[in-house]
């Protein structure tokens, strides 16, 4: 490589723009990170590969800087090995500051001394007096450099004495320039003084367009000095037409200069504003297209990530790639639009989990900045290849460096940057560089395999293959010369080295993969998930059969596929153990992978049994279902159509392609289907992919819906959803939008389907039920994948969502639950869930599901369950086991156990207190009253759990109580007298109670409901603002008469009518202080018309009906069923929606919570005597979760 000096030679006293030239330069050619790094130069012992290459970079800076060094300035640096050392040694001889060499200053204006010396030394006040003897003086040049005043207050960074200048100088004063052509403003520049250049552009706003002496603009040297806040101000103060390319370098420099210090921001809103730019020439000849292609971090294929950082990487939503708005953004205004962007994420919960300086360790903020970075890069170079588009002007693509460009980006391996501009541009396929090498030339010389690759995507291999560069070299000749030694030393071993040297021309079509294959082998010789689980030997059986087969197809890897052969050899009896988790389709896919092997001369060590037993398993499988016309079976043989190659029918198969070119998203269905079909979409499907996860693809993809919907599944059965309630609310909005545009990746995955429609419709999206109907047909249910494979967990998400019935007319969902539902029971009665160690609790979530409706599962009981039969294990099986951190993840058990067990805690003291309040008021002494505490406060924490909603589970529990005393002593503890006595003193409340009660019992209870009422109405006027006292005292006194008929009836021996029994029933069952004055804790201001809607908004009627005989109890007991039923559906109607209510979500839950509690009590006897019910209170109220027993 010729070493060229800069445009800037060092002299003694240019050390500013030289450095500032030369940084520019090494940048460009990839060499600043020498000067820059902090990190000891690598030895040649650790790492001869790495030396190496700091080498001939060191070697290439060092000449640089010493060929741009004067006579005078060369001998500092002539014996000096190191380029960072030689930067450092003549940044200490000339980087003084002009302005502070006083001594010379002095000597040529003598006058001025006192000025000079009180404003470099922060001096206001002698400088002050000086100026009003000598006004003129701050329009003077006072230094032999031309320096002002300003000047010198700027350069010696004393902001006080610069605001006080300003203030009394005229806007002509402020343009005055030293000898160097710099303005004052162009002096804060070097210092980066955010607040010294508002203050002079606030007089003068002209300033941001006056030139040094080489025409440099205040805005070109801030982002020269690496002042980036100070370049975003200046550059928006900045007229446009002072950085077109009329005007001089300026526009171009800013714009080479924002890419090379990665202030990407204000190149791309430059290049927007005037596209022209791209190809303009800076004040070292180089584009900003140039530029660009020097710049690996600016694109994702200059950025190697670890898996897991690539699934962060993946979850960044950048919304507008644009600046436009934000180039004056302050740095706070940044750092909080990057959380923001990083709280977005499919994965965002993990921000409420982990502590922030967790997610700096995982660098989290790095990561958004870098896609920041390749989205605002991907739309910069869109801008320039458009301007190419439009220039044919050859001598203009010449200076404008779109053929240099192209070359440094092949040499770079910026991949993106050669595939825009060449599909944008086709002409510049047959671009050549200065020695007549084409762009595959230089691509197989510095073996940069994803850009050769695009030779296979063009008809044009042949007239490749045999162009010639000036030597007379080929294609093959460049494969033989020596490559670049960064990219070759990545591949291990020498042998390996030359074998991927010969296949650059029987190459495969996705050459990163095979790299992928190289160096991704695990240390017992398998390919797959690391720490796999015991169970999953098959899934790697045929991973590493697969891998090894695709290592011999193009005879690289030789120890690779030794390794792998030993590993199959070592495990192959797995492969026909039944205890072993097989893969779907594994009978099928892993013989016709042996049978392929045997083509390629690959000699599989299985032994003649083995071998045999796995051909009968395959032959099994396949005429399992033979000349049956189900839908479903051809389903599954599209599925695993790689297993059956050429004996597939894959023109069938193509019916089964998706809207993104996919079949079933599955990535090796679709390359097996591409392989034999050549369909351009499933082409597409694949490049996409690769272009998203690099050089290896998932399993299935995409899966983000399902996985987020999974993900706050789990948080909500967790009982720690309230706690993600924006993250959930995001996502649902997300899921939302893809179910109006009926988009595939919904609608075509049952499971996803059902999901997403139960929480939609849960969380009061309007949703039809109308998709459904394809699901409704025994049949047609087996016609789909999951169907004919018995996918329990399919079928279990459609009987979840078959239970949000609000409609009459959805019988769809009616049959739908009947048919799930039987097929659970029976496939849970005969033993049939299959469950193993990555599903063992899936038996237990039917169990349950069954046991427990949705109108009848109670929260807290159900978050426990979660809780305890929660799957940590995240792998999943699909043709190949997979990871997603949004399945099984542990932090969300360990959060959840810990959210459960402090609620708890409050929960018991709780209790505690509500013990004492019934001791505090003698309830405890009346003897005829059953004592039931703890059910009446299990069944407020089973339903208000969260810690915020202590008053309303008071006010619950205490009215409970008191409504059971008051039942019982109506029942039978109080004789008539007493009855009506306590209705008269709750009618006029404020009474004497030692002189108006007619009992002790009626003074106990009198007293409770009194101090009672009282407490919550003062409780609750905090809340809502007014007092609510009277509102409670009419919902008892509607009890207590409501009561009193019924003992009338009892004492008269009375048959009510219908009407009548049913009427009085409503208030008499008690709902109403039990219920009614809770609403006012559970969050929103309540009117008092709301409350009176809210009465008669959900009433759970009390229905006995009698006859004349002519029904049998079995036929009264179904239609009491039917009947609440429908009332029960009608009730979730009005609670799920949002259209047009004006009733308050929380209050409606409450209702529908209570509809659980009442089914809980008394769904079996009386829930007051039954030990289930002192179990499930024990469980929810005493008994702690431990973490690691679980």
């Amino acid at each position: 490589m010729e070493i060229k000096a800069a445009s800037t030679v060092l002299e003694k006293d240019n050390y500013g723009d030289w450095s500032v030239g030369i940084k520019s330069y090494l940048m460009a050619q990839d060499l600043w990170n020498i000067i820059e790094s902090t990190i000891e130069p690598p030895k040649q012992e650790d790492d001869e590969a790495a030396f190496k290459d700091w080498s001939d970079k060191n070697f290439m800076a060092l000449q640089l800087i010493q060929n741009s060094c004067g006579s005078d300035t060369v001998s500092e640096i002539k014996e000096i090995k190191s380029a960072k050392i030689a930067w450092n040694t003549l940044a200490e001889k000339y980087n003084v500051p002009k302005n502070t060499s006083t001594e010379k200053n002095m000597a040529g204006n003598v006058d001025y001394i006192a000025l000079i010396k009180a404003v470099h030394s922060g001096d206001w006040k002698s400088a002050k007096e000086f100026l009003k003897l000598h006004p003129s003086a701050l329009s003077e040049k006072i230094t032999f450099m031309g320096k002002t005043a300003l000047h010198i207050a700027v350069a010696a960074g004393h902001t006080h004495i610069v605001e006080e200048i300003v203030e009394r100088m005229s806007e002509e004063s402020l343009e005055i320039r030293d000898n160097d052509g710099c303005t004052a403003l162009a002096e804060t520049t070097s210092v980066g003084n955010h607040r010294m250049a508002e203050c002079m552009l606030r007089k003068n706003k002209h300033l941001v367009s006056i030139g040094d002496v080489s025409g440099r603009i205040p805005v070109v040297m801030a982002i020269e000095f690496g002042y980036k806040d100070l370049a975003r101000y200046l550059y928006s103060l900045t007229p446009l037409e002072d950085l077109m390319p009329e005007k001089g370098i300026s526009g171009a420099t800013l714009c080479t200069q924002a890419i090379y210090t990665r202030t990407l921001d204000i190149a791309l809103h430059l290049i927007q504003r005037y596209r022209p730019l791209a190809l303009a020439s800076d004040k070292e000849k180089f584009s900003p297209l140039y530029a660009l292609a020097s710049m690996p971090y600016a694109f994702p294929s200059g950025s190697q990530l670890v898996f897991w950082k690539r699934w962060i990487y993946s979850c960044i939503r950048i919304e507008s790639a644009c600046a436009t708005n934000e180039i004056c953004l302050n740095i706070q205004q940044v750092e909080k639009r990057q959380i923001d962007q990083v709280k977005t994420m499919g994965s965002a919960v993990l921000q409420q989990i982990v502590s922030s300086t967790l997610l700096n360790l995982l660098g989290v903020k790095h990561l958004y900045e870098m896609k920041l970075a390749h989205v605002q890069s991907h739309e910069l170079l869109r801008h320039m290849c458009e301007e190419i588009s439009n220039s044919n002007d050859e001598e203009r693509r010449r200076r404008g460096c779109v053929y240099s460009a192209i070359f440094r980006a092949i040499k770079e391996g910026i991949f993106e940057f050669v595939y825009e501009i060449v599909r944008g541009n086709p002409d510049l396929v047959w671009c050549y560089d200065e020695n007549r090498r084409t762009i595959f030339m230089t691509a197989v010389l510095h073996r940069q395999s994803k850009i050769f690759s695009l030779i296979y995507r063009l008809q044009v291999k042949n007239v490749i293959l045999y162009s010639n560069d000036d030597s007379y070299h080929n294609l093959l000749h460049m494969a033989g010369m020596s490559a670049d030694s960064t990219q070759l030393n990545r591949i291990p071993g020498a042998a390996l080295q030359m074998q991927r040297e010969l296949q650059w021309f029987k190459a495969p079509f996705f050459p990163q993969c095979v790299n992928w294959l190289l160096d991704n082998q695990l240390c017992d010789g398998s390919w797959g998930l690391p720490n796999r689980d015991p169970f999953l030997v098959k899934d790697a059986l045929l991973s590493t059969l697969t891998c090894v087969v695709a290592l011999k197809q193009w005879d690289v890897g030789e120890e690779q596929m030794n390794n792998g052969l030993f590993f199959i050899e070592s495990n192959i009896a797995a492969a026909t153990n039944e205890k072993q988790l097989s893969p779907i389709g594994f009978d099928i896919i892993f013989p016709a992978m042996i049978e392929y092997a045997k083509n390629l001369d690959l000699n599989i060590p299985l032994g003649a049994t083995n071998l045999e037993a796995l051909v009968h398993k395959g032959e099994l499988e396949l005429k399992r279902g033979y000349g049956s016309n189900s839908e479903g079976r051809r389903t599954y043989l599209a599925y695993v159509s790689e297993g059956l190659g050429k004996s597939q029918n894959w023109e069938m198969v193509m019916k089964y392609q998706r809207e993104n070119g996919s079949l079933f998203n599955s990535p090796a269905t679709t390359a097996a289907a591409f392989t034999h079909h050549k369909n351009s979409g499933c082409l597409e499907y694949l490049c996409s992919l690769l272009e998203k996860f690099g050089n290896a693809v998932p399993t299935v993809y995409p899966l983000d819906i399902y996985a987020r919907l999974f993900m706050i599944d789990s948080l909500e059965r967790l009982g720690i959803g309230r706690h993600f309630r924006e993250e959930i609310r995001s996502v649902l909005d997300e899921t939302y939008r893809y179910w109006l545009q009926g988009k595939e990746e919904v609608f075509l995955d049952t499971a996803t389907c059902a999901m997403a429609f139960r929480m939609l419709r849960v969380n009061g999206y309007d949703v039809s039920s109308d998709p459904f109907t394809r699901f409704s047909q025994e049949d047609h249910f087996s016609s789909t994948l999951g169907g004919y494979l018995n996918d329990t967990g399919a079928i279990l998400e459609l009987y979840r969502a078959s239970e949000i019935i609000i409609h009459p007319d959805e019988s769809i969902l009616e049959k739908q639950n009947f048919l799930t539902r039987h097929f659970l029971r029976q496939e849970l009665s005969n033993g049939s869930i299959h469950t193993d160690q990555l599903n063992k609790y899936l038996g237990q979530e039917v169990d349950n599901a069954l046991k427990f409706p949705f109108h009848a599962n109670l929260e807290r009981l159900s978050n426990r369950r979660a809780v305890e039969h929660y799957n940590k294990n995240n792998t999943r099986v699909l043709k190949t086991s997979y990871c997603s951190l949004n399945i099984g993840n542990k932090d969300f058990l360990k959060l959840a156990v810990e959210d459960f067990n402090i609620c708890q805690s409050i929960h018991r003291e709780e209790l505690s207190q509500l013990a004492r309040w019934v001791t505090e008021n003698r309830l405890d002494k009346l003897k005829f009253a059953r004592q039931k505490l703890a059910y009446c406060y299990f069944s407020a924490v089973a339903t208000l759990s969260p810690s915020e909603l202590s008053d309303a589970r008071i006010s619950w529990a205490k009215n409970g109580v008191l409504t059971t005393v008051v039942d019982d002593f109506f029942d039978v503890g109080g004789s008539e007298e007493e009855l009506v006595n306590l209705i008269q003193l709750v009618e006029k409340w404020d009474v004497n109670v030692s002189a108006d009660c007619c009992s002790e019992k009626v003074e106990i209870i009198f007293s409770a409901l009194h101090s009672t009422i009282c407490e919550i109405g003062d409780k609750a006027s905090t809340w809502q603002g007014r007092s609510v006292i009277s509102d409670v005292i009419d919902i008892w006194l509607n009890l207590l008469k409501s009561m009193l008929k019924e003992a009338e009836w009892l004492r008269d021996k009375s048959v009510p009518t219908m009407d009548e029994y049913m009427t009085n029933g409503y208030i008499s069952f008690a709902l109403g202080p039990i219920v009614l004055p809770a609403l006012y804790f559970v969050g929103p201001k309540l009117s008092e018309e709301r409350e009176s809607d809210e009465g008669k908004l959900n009433a759970v009627s009390l229905c006995i009906i009698h006859g004349d005989g002519i029904n049998t109890e079995e036929e009264v007991i179904k239609d009491m069923k039917s009947f609440i039923a429908s009332e029960r559906r009608e009730l979730l109607k009005l609670v799920l929606q949002e259209k047009g209510s004006v009733v308050p979500r929380a209050c409606k839950d409450l209702f529908w919570n209570m509809i659980k509690v009442l089914h809980t009590f008394y769904r079996k006897d009386d829930g007051f005597t039954s030990d289930e019910m002192i179990n499930a209170a024990n469980a929810i109220i005493e008994e702690p979760i431990v973490l690691n027993v679980l």
